[in-house]
């Protein structure tokens, strides 16, 4: 189900590129989306939010005064180019941030409060002694960190100089992913990158009526040379 939603957002992307005035939306039918997540490896935590006509298919809503969204205080202004090709609204921590207050005000000036907590969601990390993926053989990687709890998931990108591919396990008590061998022939041999990521999505806590999630995500990623 949470895969479900991340692939919603990159479908409600690739099918909705117009855009929409608060002023002109009923209050009842924006769809709020939110993301807190935090990148070990570069240790920055980002704080996003979206607003859709409708649902998670809708068109992207501009707020407009005296609609507005804040984090933790912040008032966010609309980004012609989305963070993680999804959120207009987002703001960028240069450390690591483990609660987000997220504050919407619509054009009659009512609010609706949205936490995040990230302390709800177990740390991953790649271990030390990773270097290489074999093509040669089935590619079982096994992370650091805690067997999956209900409603996780965990998100393998395999990054190589001409091929990218996303693998994903939600089975509850999982601590590793497989990749098929044969999902690793398109990979050219050389240098490559992985990028891991834990989430998991929560309803929201004050709702227009037309609903919406908080999504929860903790990344770490690694370079690696990709091997015959």
């Amino acid at each position: 189900m949470k895969k479900l939603f991340y692939l919603l957002f990159i479908v409600a992307v690739l099918s909705s590129c117009a855009t929409e005035s608060s002023d002109d939306i009923n209050v009842s039918d924006v769809y709020q989306s939110y993301l807190f997540t935090y990148n070990k490896t570069s240790n920055n935590t980002y704080a996003c939010a979206q607003f859709r006509d409708g649902g998670a298919f809708g068109n992207d809503i501009v707020l407009n005064s005296p609609s507005k969204v804040s984090v933790n205080g912040d008032v966010l202004t609309h980004q012609n180019f989305p963070y993680g090709l999804y959120y207009h609204y987002y703001k960028e921590y240069s450390n690591e941030l483990m609660e987000a207050s997220f504050i919407f005000t619509d054009k009659f000036s009512s609010t609706y409060a949205n936490h995040a907590n990230l302390n709800s969601l177990s740390p991953i990390d790649i271990p030390s002694d990773f270097t290489s993926i074999s093509k040669s053989n089935d590619f079982v990687f096994t992370w650091i960190g805690d067997p999956l709890a209900v409603g996780e998931s965990v998100d393998l990108e395999i990054i190589g100089s001409e091929q990218v591919s996303e693998f994903t396990q939600s089975e509850e008590g999982a601590t590793s992913i497989t990749v098929l061998k044969n999902d690793l022939a398109a990979f050219q041999l050389g240098a490559g990158r992985i990028v891991l990521q834990r989430y998991s999505s929560d309803d929201l806590q004050e709702s227009t009526g037309k609903g919406g999630m908080i999504m929860l995500q903790y990344q770490v990623s690694k370079d690696c040379n990709i091997v015959e």
